[in-house]
């Protein structure tokens, strides 16, 4: 992905309970996947927002984006699960 090499996460958002997904593993799987050096199954990484993206997701993008961060969305199933901001 281009842009995110040496990113940092700086916040991340997310609809999945900690004991299912914590934000630790959420920030190893959004760093795997824009390495490309992903083995993470099931796990897609959207630059953009996808065109099924609710009202919390669209939310949470705008206020990550309003304190000068970039977003991408971690998916799994074409489901939106997280966003995250980063620079």
């Amino acid at each position: 992905m281009e842009g995110m090499a040496g990113m940092k996460i700086l916040d991340i958002c997310s609809w999945l309970p900690a004991k299912e997904l914590s934000l630790e593993r959420i920030e190893e799987i959004v760093l795997s996947l824009s390495s490309g050096e992903s083995t993470e199954e099931g796990y897609s990484l959207e630059m953009k927002s996808p065109i099924n993206a609710n009202e919390n997701v669209i939310s949470c993008s705008k206020n990550f984006s309003s304190k000068g961060r970039s977003i991408c969305y971690l998916l799994i199933n074409n489901e939106v699960i997280a966003v995250v901001g980063y620079k």
